[in-house]
């Protein structure tokens, strides 16, 4: 027997070099062919299409027995119609599954608005729904039809001696599986969302009242539909196929009910086998299967024995919770009891699942150091395997690809079971995950997209040798199907034997074919026939499954690696993400682990084809993804690596050592370089690169800072090159000048010194000019002229115009609120309050056309208001107030010169243009016909800019308006009713800005002063009717009459000097001289006062338009 065997290993060995050198010729010619064409995809595709075989299945099944081909081809067609019905039920569950959840988070508005949304989205469903409906037809006919067969192919055991071990058990399995999509479709359905929704769909079209056929037979498949859609799409599959039973003879049910029992025992058998932690690759299936098959047998048959139940229910007690699909869970006895009649027991299945969990939290952190342990070795081995090539293989060799090849399948099922069982049981059960529980999460998932990666980093290689791996597997086959056809034909005695041998010549047949879906099914089939436990012997026949079984699992290779790395649980648990990011940049930066997470990211919905479906949940994950990777992983990034150029550019200023290796340092300066250089992510369809994003951070900083204050240029340079040195990022140059000359006060330097630049200088409307206010003994004076503020945006940019607006919004309203609590003051409150009551008083016995707010009272007023308090410098709470104004009007002012220096830096830039403002249109592009491409599109560009100039010129932006918007809804509202009165105060400040300008002005002709000089306060006027914009109160001031008030009280001063002097001419023909120069300086003194008023009142009609609505 040894002799026998290694006889049989070299003739294996000598065969593998022969094949090996065919396919090293012809990879050689191929590969001429594959350089001569340009190929860039990345990977191999590993994936066999069954349907792209031409094989046809009679040429499949062909043998001497054509009763038995009939049989075997009948039933292979049944297996092969049920893999495309459940595969097209997965993808029908996915849709539903993802609509329902939309249709939730719109429907928690509890608005009109949101249930006629909720509706649309359902409508989404509509499609999938009647695909649905013909689906169930399908599979229902389909089960109902293979058991049929059963029962015809028991009716023919004598001409075929068939006992019901020996049929076809893998057609069985698919029709539990088939089930089992339609039990997630009641799961979908059961808390009656769609049936709701699609009532009120059905309601729309039974207002429409239409005769049409179609709209007839629209309302026939809704009414079927919502039949299905009330949880009994299984109960109503489980009642066709007990109809069957009437329909069978006794003792082929009799037959039936053996062959579902044996099944039934097989499965617990297979299943008790398994360890704590199933995978994902087939156990659940077989969890599923089982509870099922009882389900089924107890139906049809309704006596299955207390100790299988028993077996069943303890397994189901080992398992409390699984997940079926996507984020469903379910419970086999809660399953069992819901389709059949079972005794009731004490057990809490919550609490049940509770436990179970926290078994499984307990034991993560073993399984995590467990399950990375095993990954690593099995990639390690893999790259080692990798490195031999196809060249030179042994059968020891190609044991370990195969072994390798099939345990990383396995290995990632168990991790995806124990992700999906904690992260959906946490959801169920409405509990918290802690953080150590997220960190395992984190490394769980890292390894299930690693060895994702590394199939497809390795696929290249995979592909080339999986052939070998095949014929590997082909030739044990062979040599089992040869020791088991030997000892048939020792034992033949009867037909029975003739027609069992006669199976294993199809299947030594079928294996000497090349292996696809097809092939294997069919081996499959062929093997069951030969009951290999009852004539093959328990070694034999163990052997044969395990090879089979691997043969149909690497055949099936891509899918396989699709279902079990599926990580369409991050869209179901979407903090998860967030947490995963948070934790990286908080612990030890590795760029592959961040990697790993984000291909696990873009590939969670890739599987389930969830992005092609146009709902918002699905739209907005991805955005979701990336502004969570910016804030919590490229930001935080960006700060360390600032946070370490500022450290080390200041380390000579450092008392104590910095060790740059520390434990207490968690992220270390390799690390960061490890993730800036980490090549961009691709989130749907978009790249993401760090490296790009740090750049632009550092860039953005360096400028902004440097424009801040251009003296420390020097230091930013220093840091930019320490960006350089230390992580190779390129950021770009600013280019700024290290100082300013020749342009007067910087912008910026105003923009950080408002409240001091307002106070300071005085605004000249007219001009157009802010004036310092000095004293008398300087010699200079600065100034802020338009050209002065266009010089300073031609070297900034326009960037430092919302700053500029931004500063002075924060001025104005810490100075609008200063006011309004000045004006709060219960002495000026209640005299504002007795001002108007006599204005009222004297306006309603008055005419209209002789309303006026008399001088005298403006005049008391500001006198009464002047003797409150008394400030440091003589000045008095009058002028506090118009101090107070005046700083509002010029930071106004200082907006509209803004403003006047953007177009002045507009208009130079466009000032070559030619015809700017004639009627004739530009002609660039015209004159660019015929030219090349890059130039028409350039003089495309050209009209553009200019265009886009000439919009700015002429229109600009309403700075004033802005402001006037933001604060007038405060300032009207019943909160500051105090200030309802203010125009009343008005009359009184104008009477004391023009005393202070006059005093100001009269300081002008004295030498030797140390006061502040002024001759002009503008900002005054802008302060004053901004602030009556502000309170909607222009009308009220224009009521007053206060300009008619001050040319009468004008023209009488006048009057009154024009009479005493005619008296004194009449009584003193000498003409007193000291009385004339009296008259004659008092008259000098009402011109100024006049001269004054006049001025302010044009400013104030002229401000009036800035803030017209």
């Amino acid at each position: 027997m040894n002799f026998q065997s290694n006889a049989d290993n070299k003739a294996a060995d000598d065969l593998l070099k022969k094949f090996s050198k065919f396919i090293r010729s012809y990879k050689e010619t191929t590969g001429k062919l594959i350089n001569e064409k340009s190929y860039n995809e990345k990977f191999f595709q590993l994936k066999s299409d069954p349907n792209s075989e031409n094989v046809s299945v009679f040429q499949l099944l062909e043998s001497e027995n054509k009763l038995l081909t009939k049989c075997m081809i009948v039933f292979y067609h049944l297996n092969k119609e049920a893999r495309k019905l459940i595969k097209h039920s997965k993808i029908i569950a996915n849709k539903l599954i993802v609509i329902e959840d939309e249709i939730i988070s719109v429907s928690e508005a509890s608005t009109e608005a949101s249930e006629e949304n909720a509706l649309v989205k359902f409508s989404y469903s509509l499609e999938d729904l009647f695909d649905m409906k013909f689906l169930v037809q399908n599979a229902i006919f389909l089960s109902v039809n293979v058991f049929q067969q059963y029962c015809a192919l028991f009716s023919m055991e004598k001409l075929l001696q068939i006992t019901p071990s020996s049929i076809f058990p893998s057609n069985i399995d698919d029709v539990l599986l088939l089930l089992r999509n339609l039990v997630i479709f009641d799961m979908i359905f059961q808390n009656r969302l769609f049936k709701n929704y699609l009532g009120l769909y059905s309601d729309l079209l039974l207002q429409q009242q239409s005769d049409d056929e179609r709209h007839i037979n629209l309302q026939n498949t809704i009414h079927e539909i919502d039949l299905l859609i009330d949880g009994n799409i299984f109960n109503i599959a489980l009642d066709n196929i007990v109809a069957v039973k009437n329909k069978i003879k006794a003792r082929n049910l009799k037959q039936l009910e053996n062959f579902m029992l044996t099944h039934i025992k097989n499965l617990i058998y297979g299943i008790n086998i398994l360890g704590n932690n199933l995978s994902e690759l087939n156990d659940i299936d077989e969890l599923m299967k089982l509870n099922i098959a009882v389900i089924v047998y107890q139906r049809i048959f309704q006596n299955l024995d207390q100790k299988h139940m028993r077996l069943v229910s303890d397994i189901n007690y080992k398992y409390p919770a699984i997940v079926i699909h996507g984020n469903i869970m379910l419970n086999g006895n809660e399953f069992l009891k819901r389709y059949l009649q079972l005794e009731k027991n004490n057990v809490d299945i919550e609490k049940l699942q509770q436990s179970y969990l926290k078994q499984r939290v307990d034991e993560i952190n073993k399984d995590t150091l467990q399950y990375s342990n095993q990954v690593f070795l099995w990639v390690l081995q893999l790259h080692q395997q990798s490195k031999f090539g196809n060249e030179n293989l042994n059968e020891e060799m190609l044991k370990n690809r195969c072994e390798l090849y099939y345990q990383g399948l396995t290995l990632a099922g168990e991790i995806s079971f124990i992700i999906k069982t904690i992260v959906n049981l946490h959801a169920k059960l409405g509990q918290l995950i802690s953080k150590p529980l997220v960190s395992n999460i984190y490394k769980l998932t890292e390894n299930l997209q690693l060895i994702k990666s590394t199939y497809e980093e390795k696929s290249k290689f995979i592909s080339d040798s999986i052939s070998f791996v095949f014929r590997y597997l082909q030739f044990h086959t062979l040599n089992v199907i040869g020791l088991c056809k030997k000892k048939v034909i020792i034992d033949a005695k009867k037909e029975r034997k003739f027609d069992l041998s006669t199976t294993l010549v199809l299947i030594e047949k079928l294996l000497y074919a090349s292996m696809s879906i097809n092939n294997l099914s069919a081996i499959t089939l062929a093997l069951n026939l030969t009951e290999p436990f009852k004539n093959f012997g328990h070694e034999y026949s163990i052997r044969l499954i395990k090879l089979l079984d691997h043969m149909m699992t690497l055949c099936r290779l891509e899918e396989n690696l699709e279902k079990v790395c599926d990580t369409s649980f991050l869209f179901w648990h979407q903090n998860l993400c967030q947490t995963f990011f948070k934790q990286h940049m908080e612990t030890t930066l590795d760029e592959r682990k961040i990697n790993l997470i984000v291909q696990s990211i873009e590939e969670c919905m890739k599987n389930c084809n969830y992005q092609k479906l146009e709902l918002d949940n699905v739209q907005n994950f991805y955005p979701f993804i990336e502004n969570h990777f910016s804030e919590n992983v490229t930001k935080k990034l960006c700060n360390s690596i600032e946070i370490n150029l500022r450290l080390d550019f200041h380390s000579n200023l450092q008392v104590e050592k910095f060790n740059p290796f520390d434990a207490a340092c968690k992220i270390l300066m390799e690390d960061r370089r490890a993730m800036v250089k980490l090549n961009p992510a691709v989130i749907h369809d978009e790249y993401i690169s760090i490296q790009d994003d740090v750049e632009f951070y550092l860039s953005k900083m360096f400028y902004n800072l440097t424009t801040i204050s251009l003296k420390d240029w020097r230091t930013y340079e220093e840091m930019r090159r320490l960006a350089q040195r230390k992580y190779y990022l390129e950021t770009v140059e600013d280019h700024l000048p290290t100082q300013t000359l020749e342009q007067g006060i910087d912008v910026l330097q105003i923009m950080r010194n408002i409240h001091l630049f307002v106070s300071r200088f005085n605004y000249n409307l007219n001009n157009q000019i802010f004036i310092e206010a000095i004293a008398n003994n300087n010699q200079h004076f600065n100034t802020v002229r338009i050209n002065n503020i266009a010089n300073s945006l031609s070297t900034h940019g326009f960037g430092i115009i919302n700053t500029t607006i931004n500063f002075v919004y924060q001025f104005l309203r810490k100075k609008l609120s200063i006011f309004s609590q000045v004006v709060y003051d219960e002495r000026i409150k209640s005299r504002l309050t007795r001002e108007m009551k006599i204005f009222r008083d004297n306006t309603a016995a008055a005419d209209k056309n002789s309303e006026v707010y008399s001088f005298e009272r403006a005049l008391n007023l500001h006198d009464y208001i002047k003797n409150l308090e008394s400030f440091e410098g003589n000045q008095t709470l009058m002028d506090k107030i118009r101090s107070l104004i005046s700083s509002i009007g010029n930071s106004l002012g200082y907006i509209r010169s803004v403003r006047s220096g953007i177009n002045q830096v507009n208009s130079n830039s466009i000032s070559f243009v030619p015809n700017l403002f004639s009627d004739e249109e530009l002609e660039f592009v015209k004159m660019c016909n015929g030219l090349s491409l890059n130039t028409v599109r350039a003089s495309q560009c050209l009209e553009k800019d200019i265009g886009q100039g000439m919009k700015k010129i002429v229109e600009g932006t309403l700075y004033f308006k802005m402001l006037m918007s933001t604060f007038s809804p405060y300032f009207q509202s019943s909160k500051n009713s105090h200030l309802k009165n203010f125009y009343l105060l008005v009359p009184a400040l104008t009477i004391n800005y023009v005393k202070y300008i006059l005093k100001s002005k009269d300081r002008l002709k004295k030498t030797q002063t140390q006061d502040e000089l002024v001759f002009t306060d503008d900002g005054f006027s802008i302060g004053i009717v901004y602030i009556l914009r502000l309170l909607d109160q222009l009308s009220d001031y224009t009521s007053l009459n206060w300009t008619k008030t001050i040319r009468a009280k004008i023209k009488g001063d006048k009057d009154n000097i024009v009479k005493q002097r005619e008296t004194t001419a009449k009584t003193n023909k000498n003409n007193d001289e000291k009385l004339l120069q009296t008259l004659s300086l008092s008259e000098m003194r009402i011109n100024a006062f006049q001269t004054e008023f006049e001025l302010l009142f044009y400013n104030i009609n002229s401000v009036k338009i800035f803030f017209q609505s």
